[in-house]
């Protein structure tokens, strides 16, 4: 289908600009480039700056609904629907009651749609939508196709809201263990007066630096040696892929879908759990095989290069856009 003759409306309710917001952006440039119109409905009002068109005479109408809220607000929508899970499903900061609430409304809201986009394999089954599903993973930019080599005192770095479930605590513990290492946080969130207080505790407060909410944080990529994904809940988070494209090793836990992206060993280090002695030592390892390190970050590129290019989250996305209006009988 050529991106001229199908408008492309992207429904989105939330406040704030996650994971699931920088997806609607990055795609919807792609869009663009490709020829399709696009408009933007909803949350928030930073990216009304998106649409491109108005005037949707003579096109055919995609309905984009994008994460949880838009489904829900979008239920008695009509027309071509395709919904995008960008969560784990079985993600456990909610209340039991409320999860097993939101599966069943998720459930029934997907009976509505022609077709799924998962942004990984962990968000949500196959059975919540037998025949519908499809995974199409995040994407970035390749930054780099250079490997990295590792010298000098090692810089650590989380991206993030600082809060419990990024567990920015786990790699101040580590720290303790690891007394040639800087850890340099960016974002904002409740915790930070704690774990500041924290770090003092630990007496390694003179190690830890607190960048604050960055619009942009590639100079922390650039700056850093390994990005510390410590989270309890995730589902495919953009950091990771970010980090990898410019070459930066992961030193993560097994959560979500970090494993479809992060493999043991070959582009970075996973962990069996959340113990600080164990992270460090697995930083350790890395510190002390500097070929291991150019390795880990040479295949990072690649897998970025291969797998979660922009252009393959974008052929993804457009391949599905095909099918659901081949099932509507448009050719």
């Amino acid at each position: 289908m050529k991106g001229d003759s199908v408008y492309i409306q992207l429904n989105n309710h939330s406040n704030v600009i996650g994971g699931q917001e920088i997806y609607l952006i990055r795609l919807s440039e792609q869009l663009k480039n490709d020829g399709f119109s696009i408009s933007f409905m909803g949350m928030p009002e930073s990216l009304r700056s998106l649409s491109t068109v108005f005037n949707i005479d003579g096109k055919l109408i995609i309905k984009v609904l994008n994460g949880n809220s838009s489904m829900y607000k979008g239920f008695f929508e009509k027309g071509s629907l395709i919904y995008i899970q960008h969560s784990d499903i079985n993600d456990s900061q909610a209340p039991v009651y409320k999860k097993i609430i939101r599966k069943i409304l998720l459930y029934l809201c997907l009976k509505r749609v022609d077709a799924v986009i998962r942004v990984c394999n962990k968000c949500i089954p196959d059975k919540y939508a037998k025949g519908k599903i499809t995974t199409v993973y995040n994407g970035v930019e390749l930054k780099t196709e250079v490997p990295r080599e590792l010298s000098g005192k090692l810089n650590l770095l989380m991206v993030g809201a600082i809060n419990e479930n990024k567990n920015q605590k786990l790699a101040i513990e580590a720290l303790v263990h690891i007394e040639d290492a800087t850890l340099t946080l960016v974002g904002s969130g409740a915790d930070i007066e704690s774990l500041k207080l924290f770090a003092i505790d630990l007496g390694v407060s003179e190690r830890v630096h607190w960048a604050g909410f960055q619009d942009d944080p590639t100079q922390y990529y650039e700056q850093a040696d390994l990005l510390l994904m410590l989270s309890k809940n995730e589902a495919f988070p953009f950091v990771v892929l970010e980090a990898m494209a410019q070459g930066v090793p992961v030193v993560a836990v097994p959560v979500g879908g970090v494993p479809e992206a992060v493999q043991h060993l070959d582009n970075g280090l996973l962990l069996d759990g959340y113990q600080p002695q164990q992270l460090a030592l697995a930083i350790h390892k890395i510190q002390q095989d500097r070929a291991l390190y150019t390795t880990l970050s040479k295949n990072s590129i690649a897998t970025i290069k291969n797998k979660f290019s922009l252009e393959k989250m974008t052929q993804g996305f457009i391949a599905v856009v095909d099918q659901v209006l081949e099932k509507r009988g448009v050719k």
